[in-house]
């Protein structure tokens, strides 16, 4: 058994693959499995893996016959995978060369299920940027959490034992249901703040400016597996604090991401019901809505179906409103937080 497994899917990543596979292979901690799955890709991708494995008997690489997307990817990663802990790195980004030494340092002196770095964002224009949600969760809980997920990594025993997986019918957003998943069923979760993981964003990616229906629908379609597995983990034992604070960070604020990608009344309609949907499975919905409703009016808290086109209405009349309204109500949360 090696000491991390480092899972990473490749498709069509000729560009960025190498500055990837770099910061990989040249790890301080040599003592890894480098878990390489080719979907199918139509550049030269897999001739760069093809490269690399000839240079590091490390390398594992699988190439997969027909493309299935990053879930299906991620879980033929996890079939083959041998290490004590397990990591993903995306093939368009980058890690220090330091990244799994001090991550699986943190989990051997602590024992923890998961260990968390810092995430570098590096914009289009070159700016970086750091939104430092380690502060965030030491401030509040592990269920603040929500995203960042390839900056951590994972106790395998946690993951095969639950049976946890990337939903392979959801190719958008599955990776942010691996992660509520493995939240769920984690015991212990620690932060260092000395090593970055370099998450680069394409204008050519999924997660790109503008987003098609289908990418909306199967981000809401995760929302909602996140709130279901929430609600069966729990039962009616479940804090009513952790419904507060995953409905103020993962709820709206993805609906409110999501909601300003796709310029189209269908996409405006399919974020509405599904909020509704989502705000009426919480099971604290009625205290929820009293904590947020202040002084907003009615039709904010989306909880009458009968509204639904009324607030399609003012989102597609008023190019901000959405993040005006949306904001209001983050802001009103977080003020009982």
């Amino acid at each position: 058994m090696c000491k991390i497994s480092v899972i990473i899917p490749i498709y069509n990543v000729e560009p960025y693959l190498k500055r990837c596979l770099d910061s990989v292979v040249n790890q301080t901690l040599s003592d890894i499995e480098i878990i390489l799955i080719n979907d199918c890709s139509t550049d030269n991708s897999l001739e760069i893996a093809k490269s690399y494995k000839q240079n590091d008997k490390r390398i594992i690489l699988i190439d997969l016959p027909i493309n299935q997307g990053a879930a299906v990817a991620r879980n033929k990663g996890l079939e083959v995978a041998s290490g004590e802990y397990l990591g993903f790195v995306d093939p368009d980004d980058a890690i220090d060369l330091n990244f799994y030494e001090e991550l699986y340092k943190k989990a051997k002196e602590t024992d923890a299920d998961i260990v968390k770095a810092v995430r570098e964002r590096i914009q289009t224009n070159g700016k970086h940027v750091i939104y430092n949600l380690n502060e965030i969760i030491k401030k509040n809980s592990k269920y603040f959490f929500t995203h960042e997920w390839q900056t951590a990594i994972y106790k395998s025993s946690m993951i095969y034992n639950n049976n946890i997986i990337f939903p392979p019918e959801i190719r958008k957003s599955q990776d942010i249901v691996f992660l509520n998943r493995a939240i769920l069923k984690s015991k212990s979760l620690e932060l260092i703040n000395n090593v970055k993981y370099y998450y680069y964003k394409r204008n050519d990616s999924l997660d790109a400016n503008k987003i098609s229906i289908e990418g909306i629908k199967y981000e809401l379609k995760a929302l909602e597996y996140i709130l279901e597995e929430c609600n069966q983990a729990y039962g009616n034992e479940l804090p009513e604090q952790f419904y507060i604070e995953k409905y103020y960070n993962t709820f709206i604020t993805i609906l409110n991401y999501t909601i300003t990608q796709n310029d189209s009344r269908e996409a405006k309609e399919l974020c509405i019901r599904k909020h509704i949907k989502l705000f009426n499975m919480c099971k604290d919905c009625e205290k929820l809505a009293q904590i947020i409703k202040g002084n907003l009016p009615d039709i904010v808290l989306y909880t009458k179906n009968n509204e639904v086109d009324k607030m399609v209405d003012i989102f597609m009349k008023y190019e901000n409103i959405q993040l005006y309204l949306l904001s209001k109500i983050r802001n009103k949360i977080k003020e009982v937080l």
